[in-house]
């Protein structure tokens, strides 16, 4: 995205409240007993100027009594020749660790090695302190409202992730934009997300969702953990999100789009990384990474379904396993 424009903007930007008004006669319904959060955002070679406003926005529109804490996970940044700049770079260094102490609620965790978005996660995770868990991109703003849709849902039962309405950033010129269509989704038999249209008429009404987009979502601290957490075979990212889908489902659990809880996310342009084996993606990830994940969702979720996926899937590097399944299994 437009780094340069990222910087040109304050932190505290008015993120707008668009929300239907039954969202907002709802909010007033809301229990005053809903459990505190833990808000865990991992980056990898983040500007700097989108990563604080991501926590500027979480701390400006989340009531106190109900954030605990933001846990920022810097899963070893690292300067990159014609991505990532040694200034940029630098920015996450010192002047960042100095101005998280000068925030509230805000804890810097540095990671020694790069471990990919899922174990990154579980180390803020394993950190947090709160009922629940929040997990959000690190290039994103929240809006008014946005914490609370969440938590009331998973008070009435902690078996519900639940996601919320993850709507737009122009990549370019940080304009604010409509919903990305990501609230309710259904896969391919590649495993690859497949958005599915909403009925109208109730726009406050949450929907069950067979998987989730994967980058922000919400849990029962105590839940996710019994569910396993994140598959900590997988490697770098991508695949993980089929996974909390299939494993959430088939034990006992929910997926649920939560349409009252509005998140802005600036979605990155694939086009500037083509040809850097990213497999299409905006991120510089060995393509066939992403593949043997979703390989190991389908292994271990989809019993004999999970030929299709095979059949379906790009054939991975000669000598690369999908690593043990039994303790995901089990």
């Amino acid at each position: 995205y437009n780094a340069r424009k990222s910087d040109s903007l304050p932190l505290d930007r008015d993120e707008p409240d668009d929300r239907p008004q039954k969202c907002k006669l709802l909010h007033r319904t809301y229990p005053s007993d809903l459990p505190r959060a833990s808000v865990v955002m991992v980056f990898h070679n983040e500007i700097a100027s989108a990563l604080l406003r991501s926590v500027h926005s979480v701390l400006n529109h989340s009531p106190s009594h109900l954030l605990l804490e933001v846990i920022l996970v810097d899963d070893a940044s690292i300067p990159d020749p014609g991505r990532f700049t040694e200034e940029r770079w630098q920015n996450l260094q010192g002047p960042l660790a100095d101005y998280v102490k000068q925030l509230p609620k805000v804890q810097l965790v540095r990671l020694g090695e790069r471990r990919g978005l899922m174990l990154a996660r579980m180390e803020g995770a394993w950190r947090a302190r709160a009922e629940v868990v929040v997990f959000l991109d690190s290039h994103i703003e929240a809006s008014p409202g946005w914490l609370e849709p969440l938590l009331a849902r998973i008070h009435e039962d902690r078996r519900h992730v639940v996601v919320p309405n993850i709507l737009g950033i122009d990549f370019d010129n940080f304009g604010y934009q409509g919903s990305s269509g990501l609230g309710v989704l259904s896969f391919s038999w590649t495993l690859g997300q497949r958005p599915q249209s909403v009925p109208g008429g109730d726009a406050a009404k949450i929907h069950k969702s067979p998987i989730m987009a994967g980058g922000l979502f919400a849990s029962d601290r105590a839940f996710f953990m019994h569910l396993g957490g994140y598959d900590p075979e997988m490697k770098f990212y991508g695949g993980e999100e089929m996974e909390i889908g299939f494993r959430t489902w088939q034990c006992g659990g929910d997926i649920e789009f939560v349409p009252c809880s509005r998140v802005y996310h600036i979605f990155r342009q694939s086009q500037y990384w083509q040809g850097t084996d990213s497999a299409g993606v905006a991120y510089k990830v060995p393509g066939h990474e992403i593949t043997r994940n979703k390989l190991r969702a389908a292994a271990v979720w989809m019993d004999e379904f999970e030929r299709l996926v095979q059949y379906a899937s790009p054939p991975l590097p000669a000598g690369t396993t999908l690593g043990d399944l039994e303790p995901r299994k089990e």
